[in-house]
């Protein structure tokens, strides 16, 4: 059983591709999904080309942290093509193990806030204790836990809500990057 992000996160997905999601659901007839995603005449590479001009775009090597695979495996994908290079874990713990041996391999963590053994908020302590100049992006589903002040008071840098819009979060990752000074 996961948290109940999956939905959301394909709802946002298919949102941000000016798609649309159908939910049919009858008791005892079971639930149909229904995606639709507009027909596009452009190949692959026309989009790619279309995207550089709209998407920010990078170069720098990311640590990304969810305990989730599947948003993992996605959020992966997507900063791998706009440009990142990407360490990804499912654990925080190893996650951090990763960081504390190489403290100056990646220019930008990016975290979900809800995992099991260190929390988001406990990794980020741990991460700003070793090198307090790491700019530190949260992504959660969960509104109710998220104190901006707080978590800038601690050295985080910005939250973004789930689901994730491609566009929203190529931009955050820039305006971070871009402005390290700024928190």
């Amino acid at each position: 059983r996961g948290t109940g992000m999956g939905l959301s996160v394909v709802h946002g997905i298919v949102q941000g591709m000016e798609g649309a999601v159908r939910v049919d659901t009858a008791p005892g007839r079971g639930t149909t999904f229904y995606v639709f995603l507009p027909i596009s005449e452009q190949s692959s590479e026309g989009l790619d080309k279309a995207d550089e001009g709209i998407i920010k775009k990078g170069d720098e090597t990311i640590l990304f942290v969810d305990d989730e695979k599947e948003i993992l495996s996605m959020g992966e994908m997507v900063l791998r093509r706009l440009g990142y290079r990407v360490h990804s874990f499912t654990d925080s713990r190893k996650a951090l193990e990763f960081f504390r041996a190489s403290p100056d391999a990646c220019d930008m963590v990016i975290s979900d806030m809800a995992m099991p053994n260190l929390s988001g908020e406990q990794l980020a302590e741990c991460m700003l204790d070793v090198r307090p100049d790491i700019p530190i992006l949260f992504c959660t589903g969960f509104t109710e836990k998220v104190s901006e002040n707080d978590l800038a008071a601690m050295g985080v840098r910005a939250v973004l809500m789930k689901p994730l819009i491609m566009e929203e979060f190529a931009g955050k990752i820039r305006e971070i990057l871009d402005n390290p000074n700024i928190s």
